[in-house]
């Protein structure tokens, strides 16, 4: 069960919201009126007719983050209609959005969809397990794919109507380009993007790069975390030396041992996955002007090799001649176990503990500097990342558990050029805890005849929990001129109940479900975004929260009686002697803006 730490830490960071949105609702603004909005939606819409010979898929699954942030003007809208060469149009885009429906019918479970474009996965995400969906993902990041070209390569999940495992699905995407508003400077993104799959990867690093990243997403089997889940994470290694360190995000797509515990609303961040950043321009110095050989491996010598897709990006400049490393140091923590067994319990899927814990530290930092034609930048990287978890087995279960990841980030850049002097102080913080309480016993029947797997058992479930929360605070002096920033992104699944009864799942790698004598769950969902920003006495902050509740309840069949009990979003902006005209604020601080690319 989950520690009272812990559920503070989480529960706390959505009060310190609320209150920072009172406190600034008290606040006059010099120049603009606080603007609010506030809608209430019950029942979501039905979904289309389900097709003949299907389970009833009738429940709306929402899109619970907030709508990625584009400038005001028009957008040139493409359809891909098939994958392979796609005409794009010509320009020079502020923003690159990629629109992503769907819609499920039938017993369809943990299908993942994908976008590609030039050999990069820019979007990853899991259909819902009924319903319909849609989702926008800014890959604006990819911008370097579509400036001044006719024609890109697009790959992804079947296009329209197809049939998936016991059902039908249909999938489409769409881009929308956005022009940079007239007037205005084309944001600096990355001007080489090299893809990065597991094994090794061979890329050259050019000796003008300014800056460089890895974001990655590692996804294990779904069950990773059962029996006695031992740290297992994945690292880059360049030339030898590890670069970055990378969770396993414990993505319970279907709920675990409990197929329906998410139902009706699909878990945090489960429609477009979440890629994890790690700037690794401290190393350049040790890495450029040679081709290098990445690798992205799993950890402690792990057999264990789930999905592992990643992307190197790198901002070239010209005024760049080259980098020294300056330093370099890793600390593989020991990761450390305790466990009691429990004398009589049985367990047949894994040892019969009655107590499991383990804790695991890893430390790493670098620095380099780079030269340019108008002077030096000091590039300094400091990682701490913290795993825990601990798992109780008073009764013949496999999942009963709290695991905690947390990864903080300190980079500072350091900056002495012609007409450009300060520094940029800058930590990420990306903490994500799961936990699951049992309520009651859980007992189930397990066999194997001819290589099949069959379950039949009860559950009851009480207060599952999955959360994500991404924090960014920077300070940066430029010139004496002082700006700091806030931005903090959760979104969190808290207190679910559920009760799941007689079920029969067949497998491996699918599952049919079948026999429900009831299956009864409620779910909450908070999705929250805070952005502060603070420039010479200006200030401004933007607030977004999106709450959803819904009730399931299957007594007899799949997928009936699934409704939104609350769907409410909460949107208000706040801005203190600072003009609020323009392009929307309400944007994530990018990587390139940081290192004043």
């Amino acid at each position: 069960m989950i520690g009272n730490k812990n559920k503070l830490k989480i529960m706390g960071g959505v009060v310190f919201l609320v209150m920072i949105m009172v406190l600034s609702l008290l606040v006059p603004a010099s120049s603009a009126s606080p603007q609010s909005n506030v809608i209430h939606v019950l029942n979501a819409t039905k979904d289309p007719t389900t097709p003949s010979g299907f389970p009833p898929a009738n429940f709306s699954n929402p899109q619970a983050a907030m709508p990625p942030p584009v400038p005001d003007t028009t957008p040139v809208i493409v359809n891909v209609t098939q994958f392979g060469q796609l005409n794009i149009p010509n320009g020079v885009w502020e923003a690159i959005i990629l629109n992503v429906t769907g819609y499920d019918a039938g017993t369809a479970y943990d299908y993942f969809n994908s976008f590609s474009v030039d050999g990069s996965t820019v979007w990853l995400g899991v259909n819902p397990e009924a319903g319909s969906w849609a989702v926008n993902v800014n890959i604006s990041l990819f911008a370097s794919y579509f400036d001044h070209k006719s024609q890109v390569t697009v790959s992804g999940s079947s296009l329209g109507e197809h049939t998936n495992f016991h059902g039908i699905q249909y999938n489409n995407y769409t881009l929308y380009f956005y022009p940079v508003p007239q007037g205005q400077q084309a944001p600096s993104y990355p001007t080489m993007i090299e893809p990065i799959h597991a094994g090794n990867n061979s890329v050259s690093i050019p000796t003008d790069t300014r800056a460089a990243f890895i974001q990655s997403i590692v996804i294990d089997g779904e069950f990773h975390y059962t029996c006695d889940p031992s740290w297992e994470g994945y690292y880059f290694n360049i030339n030898g030396h590890k670069a970055a360190n990378q969770f396993i995000f414990p993505w319970i797509n279907s709920g675990g041992i409990d197929l329906f515990t998410w139902r009706p609303v699909y878990p945090p961040y489960m429609l477009n996955h979440q890629w994890t950043t790690a700037n690794i321009t401290g190393m350049l110095g040790m890495i450029e002007g040679n081709d290098v050989n990445l690798q992205m491996l799993a950890s402690n010598n792990s057999p264990r090799i789930g999905l592992n897709i990643g992307n190197l990006f790198l901002y070239t400049d010209s005024s760049v001649l080259g980098a020294m490393q300056v330093s370099y140091s890793y600390h593989d923590g020991s990761l450390k176990t305790v466990s009691r067994t429990q004398n009589g319990l049985v367990n047949e899927n894994c040892n019969n503990y009655s107590y499991y814990a383990s804790y695991k530290n890893v430390k790493f930092s670098y620095s380099t500097l780079l030269q340019t034609t108008t002077g030096k930048i000091l590039v300094n990287s400091s990682t701490y990342m913290r795993y825990y978890n601990r798992q109780l087995f008073p009764n013949s279960v496999w999942e009963n558990l709290t695991q905690v990841q947390e990864a903080v980030i300190h980079t500072s850049v350091l900056y002495d050029e012609v007409n450009h002097h300060g520094d940029v102080q800058r930590v990420r913080d990306v903490y994500w805890p799961l936990s699951f309480d049992y309520g009651a016993v859980i007992s189930y029947l397990y066999s194997e005849p001819g290589g099949l797997y069959f379950f039949n058992y009860s559950s009851y479930f009480f207060n599952v929990m999955e959360a994500y929360n991404v924090s960014v605070f920077t300070n940066s002096y430029d010139n004496r001129n002082f700006k700091s920033s806030y931005v903090s992104t959760g979104d969190m699944i808290y207190g679910t109940n559920g009760e799941f009864k007689s079920v029969l799942e067949e497998g491996p790698g699918f599952a049919i479900i079948g026999n429900i004598t009831s299956s009864y769950h409620q779910t909450n969902k908070i999705y929250t975004y805070l952005s502060i920003q603070h420039s010479q006495g200006s200030v401004r902050m933007d607030m977004w929260v999106h709450r959803l509740s819904g009730v399931e309840n299957n007594s007899t069949t799949y997928y009936v009686q699934e409704n939104l009990t609350t769907d409410s979003i909460f949107s208000i902006s706040i801005v203190h002697g600072l003009d609020n005209s323009g392009y929307n604020n309400m944007q994530m601080m990018s990587e390139s803006r940081y290192l004043h690319l």
